[in-house]
């Protein structure tokens, strides 16, 4: 394994369709939300990310999910998956993630890692993923 390298920028959520699956007495409810994003800054990519969401009033929620990027960093290609686990509050999402271990393909194949982010305006937010990459 190579150490372990810092990448940081934005991504764009560019879809998001969210459904309620459940209503609790109390006003509170439980979602999914399918969700695409566009990635720009170190790593460039698209993804796709789905949450099961725990809302506990309109503005705190809880969020678990999957999301799966085709990534690019510098000349390398390839996919990973996340694992997050994440917090909305006062308008403003924030989520740890780990790389899934033996989820990369291509040149991220046997990659780990782990980064977080926090939403900023206009449906973006900003990431950092450190990420160890498999060398052959």
């Amino acid at each position: 394994m190579s150490d372990n390298n810092i990448y940081k920028g934005r991504f764009q959520i560019t879809s998001w369709d969210e459904n309620t699956y459940a209503t609790m007495p109390g006003g509170s409810k439980q979602t999914h939300a399918k969700i695409t994003q566009q990635y720009d800054g170190a790593v460039t990519g698209d993804a796709n990310v789905n949450y099961l969401m725990t809302y506990l009033s309109d503005d705190h929620a809880l969020f678990v999910g999957f999301e799966v990027i085709n990534i690019t960093i510098g000349q390398l290609n390839g996919t990973l998956t996340l694992q997050h686990n994440g917090e909305y509050q006062n308008h403003i999402a924030s989520s740890n993630f780990t790389v899934v271990v033996d989820s990369g393909t291509g040149d991220f194949k046997g990659s780990t890692g782990q980064g977080c982010f926090k939403t900023a305006d206009n449906g973006q937010a900003n990431y950092a993923l450190s990420l160890s990459i498999a060398t052959t």
